[in-house]
């Protein structure tokens, strides 16, 4: 991810919600392969520790319509928000107004190895991330600089969604943590790695 498409987002004052308002998201395609079905389900048993939590969801895809189901469902479908497609220039300035990033990326043999730029961008603005434990982001990223879920399990993501809600020193401590650790593989660093084998 290239930081400087996100340095506007980051000098300018961050709209949030309502006063109290807790928000999580996650912004990208809305496929199976990402979990959002279990972060949904997470949410649904938390939500009575946490009452001031919303889940927001950026973006489009075969699944939506079943999300929104499964909201309706499980009791939160006031608490779900589907923003739907934003445009890519427009995505750092969503960033913004979230206190916490999800990616509940699903784990198999191939997605255990897969590094969502999600996570760079999340990263990047600032905000503490729960994401799935997942072999490459562990390859590059601490417990001190994650939050870390097992896969395919909403009641360990509802812990962490409640364990990070109710604590906003360490949500801050994990963020700086995943940017020093964000360092080694930042957009200039890998560019000039990839420029390096290109040209040679």
């Amino acid at each position: 991810v290239d930081e400087s498409l996100f340095e506007s987002a980051l000098g300018a004052p961050a709209k949030k919600g309502s006063t109290g308002q807790f928000i999580m998201m996650y912004h990208g395609t809305l496929t199976h392969i990402y979990g959002l079905d279990i972060a949904i389900e997470a949410l649904a048993r938390a939500q009575q520790q946490i009452p001031n939590a919303e889940f927001w969801i950026l973006g489009g895809g075969p699944e939506k319509a079943a999300l929104e189901k499964l909201a309706v469902r499980l009791g939160v479908a006031g608490k779900v928000k589907f923003i739907g497609n934003v445009l890519p220039q427009e995505v750092p300035q969503w960033l913004s107004r979230c206190d916490l990033g999800v990616l509940p990326t699903r784990r198999d043999v191939f997605l255990d190895y897969s590094f969502s730029n999600k996570l760079s961008e999340y990263i990047i603005m600032g905000k503490g991330v729960i994401c799935s434990r997942l072999n490459a982001i562990r390859h590059y990223f601490s417990d001190d600089a994650l939050t870390y879920f097992e896969p395919q399990d909403p009641t360990d993501l509802a812990r962490q969604m409640v364990k990070l809600a109710r604590n906003a020193e360490l949500r801050e401590r994990k963020a700086r943590q995943a940017q020093q650790e964000y360092e080694p593989i930042n957009w200039g660093v890998m560019k000039a790695r990839y420029l390096a084998v290109t040209d040679a």
